[in-house]
């Protein structure tokens, strides 16, 4: 999927590599997790750390996935092969789905 890129300006690629489930039963938590790769040439790289904007830009546009930047618990990024002679990045994000009843 072509994406604006976070800056505002141009576009990159991103795809969903990986969803998944993970249980926290002693906390009551279901934790879920998203791999994410992104890849294209900017000039301002394709590394971002705030949770905020990793919301906005990859969760809700490429993820489709509706989750207050709150409820996102870790986010890390590492540099992977480049995918078509691009630079690619990896996103790993764990968010917070619901309370279990």
């Amino acid at each position: 999927m072509r994406i604006k890129h976070f800056m505002g300006y141009g576009s990159v690629n991103a795809k969903v590599v990986e969803k998944g489930l993970k249980t926290d039963v002693a906390n009551g938590l279901l934790r879920k997790y998203l791999k994410i790769n992104v890849w294209g040439n900017h000039e301002c790289g394709l590394e971002r750390d705030d949770k905020y904007d990793i919301n906005n830009w990859l969760v809700k546009k490429v993820a489709k996935v509706d989750i207050d930047y709150r409820d996102i618990m870790t986010m890390t990024y590492t540099s992977i092969a480049d995918i078509d002679g691009q630079e690619a990045v990896q996103y790993y994000i764990v968010y917070k789905e619901k309370w279990l009843q």
